[in-house]
């Protein structure tokens, strides 16, 4: 009698640690899943709306072409140059997939008013330099009236047509 007691408790204990092991594991996927995260306003261009928008846009574009499309607003109060700001965002961002080679970043920095979009060397090889440039001087006639989710929807769009779905 004592031994079946001995096992039942052994059994408790033991599904009770499956339990909590599986819960363990939904909850580090689920934060996993929510950590992916395409949008930084860090300089508040962009309403709460505006920003949940483009974030669904960026997510919709990064899951249909296989790559990691980033939209940063940053403040540069040291005044660097926007290809400096733009190499330090572009490695810094922790995506899923963490591919530099497939990634796309429009940068816009508020303090010395310019913006860059940077990509990855594989997408660099799948859109002319020709073409980046048309779609940043469209984007710049967006910005400069302040109609800033209008110029990253215009930009992102773009690019998103102009680009085959990565591998």
């Amino acid at each position: 009698m004592r031994y079946l007691i001995i096992i039942v408790i052994l059994f408790v204990f033991g599904c009770k640690n499956k339990v909590e092991n599986k819960q363990e594991i939904d909850i580090k996927e689920t934060e996993e899943i929510q950590e992916v995260k395409y949008v930084y306003d860090t300089s508040y261009i962009l309403n709460k709306e505006e920003q949940a928008k483009l974030e669904l846009l960026l997510k919709k574009i990064s899951l249909e072409k296989n790559i990691e499309v980033v939209f940063c607003s940053v403040d540069n109060e040291e005044k660097e140059s926007i290809d400096t700001v733009a190499n330090k965002y572009f490695h810094s961002f922790d995506l899923r997939k963490n591919n530099y080679q497939n990634r796309i970043l429009i940068i816009i920095s508020t303090i010395t008013r310019d913006f860059k979009i940077s990509v990855g060397d594989n997408i660099d090889e799948s859109i002319s330099k020709d073409k980046l440039l048309e779609i940043k001087e469209g984007t710049l006639g967006y910005f400069k009236e302040s109609k800033f989710y209008e110029g990253l929807n215009f930009a992102y769009n773009r690019l998103n047509d102009e680009l085959p779905k990565m591998l």
